[in-house]
């Protein structure tokens, strides 16, 4: 999948998929999918366009994203889609009008746009899809709206899903985003300590400032390394068994044996096993890490 910053002209026809897409929930998965779909109809590129950092750090507000860039990136391009298109929302960007947003637009090429019910742009919000189909249908340019999508609960939205990770309902949280959650980052070095000590070696992953924090506690999942995937215990948070508060991801990978340091890594979190849990010693630690083990595995096949 390409990536290209919006306002590099297209030469290619396309069709365009508008909105944040901050956790590529069920509901933006169905606005991809008739995004592409169209696309291929038409013989058209298939363009996603989402802001590459949060636009609500310039409201004042603390929400954080579910999903940061990079990951949100890899979901869509393993979902179907040609190109990323995005910008930087600044405080330009943050009073561009709905007219001038709409004419940015026009340098993607578009034969079409394809947006939710619910999708506004420009200063204040002012644009609607309405407003999209009032400038662009007089262009011949076709404007589709998706409609909402709901569960017995009520809407698919970011905000229930950021209620049910912080409760750690990583299964619950999976129906509403269409996969199970996840975390990518680049393994860094720990303090040995899960090698020397416990003979569980693991991969740690620090937790970008910009994510929604996942509850801590130890979770049964899976790991992504290259193009294989290999079942995984998951420790989310810090250590209290020794005395470390630094919050990140400690992944344990259950069938992998090898070194991975400084390489890429996708975490996916299925199920919350147990809370964290200051431990007397190592040992009792390391008996718990093997009951943690044994149950991973019943759960993930």
């Amino acid at each position: 999948m390409r990536i290209a910053e919006l306002g590099t002209p297209f030469a290619e026809k396309t069709v365009v998929a508008l909105g944040f897409f901050d956790s590529i929930h069920i509901g933006h998965r169905d606005i991809i999918a008739k995004t592409i779909g169209k696309a291929r109809d038409n013989g058209c590129q298939s363009v996603l366009f989402t802001f590459s950092n949060n636009p609500a750090e310039f409201f004042g507000s603390s929400n954080k994203l579910i999903y940061t860039f990079e990951e949100r990136c890899d979901i869509i391009a393993e979902l179907g889609m040609d190109v990323a298109a995005f910008a930087r929302f600044d405080e330009n960007f943050r009073d561009i009008s709905p007219l001038e947003f709409m004419r940015l637009l026009l340098s993607l090429n578009p034969v079409c746009l394809v947006c939710g019910f619910d999708y506004s742009f420009g200063k204040g919000a002012e644009g609607k899809p309405e407003t999209l189909r009032d400038f662009f249908l007089p262009q011949s340019i076709g404007v589709e709206i998706v409609e909402e999508i709901k569960d017995g609960f009520g809407k698919i939205g970011t905000t229930r899903i950021k209620g049910l990770l912080s409760e750690g309902k990583a299964e619950q949280a999976a129906v509403l985003l269409g996969e199970a959650y996840r975390m990518e980052g680049v393994v860094m070095h720990g303090y040995g300590v899960g090698n020397s000590r416990l003979g569980f070696p693991t991969a740690n992953l620090s937790v970008p400032k910009e994510k929604h924090p996942l509850k801590s506690g130890v979770y049964a999942g899976r790991a992504k390394v290259d193009d294989n995937v290999f079942r995984a215990i998951i420790n989310m948070g810090c250590r209290p068994t020794f005395d470390d508060d630094e919050i990140k991801a400690e992944a344990f990978l259950l069938d992998f044996d090898g070194n991975l340091y400084g390489k890429k890594i996708t975490l996916f979190f299925d199920s919350f096993l147990r809370e964290t849990k200051k431990f007397d010693n190592a040992e009792c630690l390391k008996a718990q890490l093997e009951a943690d083990r044994k149950e991973a595995l019943r759960r993930i096949k």
